[in-house]
């Protein structure tokens, strides 16, 4: 665990970085939002890219939790619970999916590591595509197909809020702006039976708030 000093920092860090975007911020930024020198600050992280660095950690390890819902019985239910705690993870952490090209051509190891993540949140979208197909509520019409999909749907989960952010530049994006068009990738294969159950958790998706 971290020192109390140090988790000082990097809230202070993820805060701005959320605020202003991470090209944005410089550490006498972090360190007066922090209510620290810089010297002190650098005590504890010689530079942006330690904290950034720092900050990817409990992210990723955010993603990885929410993406284990699907490990377990991945019905339409247990999908929109993922989808209601990818967006709490996308809201903390903001910055990760506003400035992801940044980032990773900047932090190798934050490359390296994201990657691998996204090849593994693909490999969990296909399995639960796959297992809705077997049970009967997604109708596909081909084998290439489930590929194709889980590929789309991973990038609506790591894209959607830097697309809403060049198209809606003042209007803030709610819960329902990310889980529908999700949803509306999955509705034109879903059986009258998987529609049927798609449309009794519809109603759920209100009243989600934002969190800062």
């Amino acid at each position: 665990m971290r020192a109390p000093t140090a988790q000082r920092i990097l809230e202070a860090a993820r805060k701005l970085f959320n605020e202003r975007g991470i090209m944005h911020v410089r550490l006498q930024h972090i360190a007066d939002k922090a209510h620290l020198s810089v010297g002190n600050l650098a005590y504890h992280f010689r530079n942006k890219e330690a904290i950034v660095q720092a900050l990817y950690v409990p992210l990723h390890a955010s993603q990885q939790h929410v993406l284990g819902l699907l490990r377990q019985v991945p019905l339409f239910a247990q999908v929109q619970l993922l989808l209601a705690q990818h967006w709490g993870v996308q809201l903390a952490y903001r910055f990760f999916y506003l400035d992801t090209l940044d980032i990773l051509r900047l932090y190798e190891s934050i490359r390296t590591e994201h990657r691998r993540f996204l090849s593994w949140q693909h490999d969990q979208l296909l399995l639960m595509i796959q297992f809705n197909s077997a049970r009967g509520a997604l109708v596909l019409p081909s084998a290439a197909e489930p590929q194709k999909l889980a590929e789309t749907l991973g990038h609506h989960l790591e894209q959607f809020l830097s697309w809403h952010a060049i198209r809606h530049e003042h209007n803030t994006p709610t819960f329902e702006d990310f889980a529908q068009p999700f949803w509306q990738l999955l509705v034109p294969w879903m059986s009258a039976k998987g529609l049927e159950e798609y449309l009794s958790i519809a109603t759920h998706t209100a009243g989600f708030e934002n969190r800062k």
